[in-house]
């Protein structure tokens, strides 16, 4: 008869086995991943790469004023720059837990035991395992978070919230665009959302958004409802309800206001809010600027196959006290055209 060893080497927990259970355990799609930013993101499908460095063509394209010519003569050649490759290793993000037999007591029976315990043997011990692996998968997608925001922001940090991974605006060899809205001076937010709507579009050049969102943080939120610029507006929404809007929370929720979709971001890492409180991000919807790209796992069932997003593993602790959980995800989450982005604050 088998015994929990035996069972932890059945097929229902191998590698493959794992890997499609920790890929399969539903989670609430956090917000970002919501509004569709990345290319490649929510289940992964066509974001798969086969190598842990990620190849990214850069073309600038440069327009030129044409000057007049004699006719019969052609001096003007067109100017165009090669293809300039830059290569980026995708982050590994490893996580371990582990699957106690002391956790399984009172659960199941230790030793032989017969057919009919089988079935609830590897019940319990399957659920426990994804119990565990249902936590690894909220702290994987938590950091998912914690890194599509920081691509919003144009530098990709790690946990720690100050080493820095890539800074996109380095990478590619673009100034950072950012302003300052002095809430004192009346109509400066009307200022400000023309400089975001005039810059953004500029940068995109033929490419069209299908909108413009900023993220904000707390104090930019309040400020922003509080500027007598949208009052008027606050009034006569919606028309059949005057002064509804008042009545509307607009904690993390959204004001749409000159062209641009203010909305309070609502996260924290460690106590502190992904988006400062008087800060705020400006980035364009509907363009290729943001892509996500999964890697292959580290483990050697992955070698040579495209990049899944989550990836499971065990093994037997020693003197069978237990067993370990491995999972990892290798993401990378890029903000290709950091040109777009406008970094807001309040002053």
């Amino acid at each position: 008869m088998p015994n929990i060893s035996d069972i932890f080497n059945g097929d229902a927990f191998n590698v493959l086995s794992l890997t499609r259970n920790i890929n399969n355990i539903p989670y609430k799609p956090s917000r970002i991943e919501e509004l569709g930013i990345y290319d490649g993101d929510g289940d992964g499908a066509g974001a798969g790469v086969n190598t842990q460095r990620l190849a990214v063509v850069n073309v600038d394209q440069v327009l030129q004023v044409i000057p007049d010519t004699a006719l019969g003569t052609m001096p003007n050649k067109q100017q165009t720059n090669p293809g300039d490759i830059r290569y980026f290793t995708i982050p590994h993000l490893p996580l371990n837990d582990n699957v106690m037999a002391w956790e399984l007591q009172g659960q199941t029976t230790l030793g032989d035991i017969g057919s009919a315990g089988d079935s609830q043997q590897l019940l319990s011990v399957q659920q426990a395992i994804t119990n565990k692996q249902g936590l690894m998968v909220q702290n994987h997608m938590l950091t998912w978070e914690w890194m599509r925001m920081n691509s919003i922001k144009g530098i990709l940090l790690d946990a720690d919230g100050s080493t820095v991974l890539y800074n996109w605006f380095t990478e590619f060899g673009v100034t950072p665009h950012e302003l300052t809205w002095t809430v004192a001076t009346e109509g400066d937010i009307n200022t400000v959302c023309d400089a975001i709507v005039r810059h953004t579009t500029n940068v995109l050049g033929n490419d069209r958004a299908s909108g413009i969102h900023c993220f904000v943080g707390s104090d930019f939120m309040t400020a922003l409802k509080n500027d007598p610029a949208l009052q008027p507006g606050f009034l006569r929404y919606p028309n059949e309800a005057p002064g509804a809007l008042y009545r509307e929370s607009t904690v993390y929720g959204t004001i749409n206001y000159n062209g641009i979709t203010f909305e309070e971001y609502r996260g924290l890492l460690g106590g502190n809010p992904y988006v400062a409180a008087d800060e705020a991000y400006a980035f364009p919807l509907g363009t290729n600027a943001f892509i996500r790209r999964n890697g292959p796992g580290d483990l050697s069932v992955a070698q040579g196959t495209m990049g899944m997003p989550m990836y499971s593993s065990r093994k037997e602790l020693d003197f069978g006290t237990g067993w370990g959980l491995h999972s990892q995800s290798n993401p990378m989450f890029m903000c290709q055209r950091p040109g777009v982005l406008t970094k807001i604050s309040l002053a």
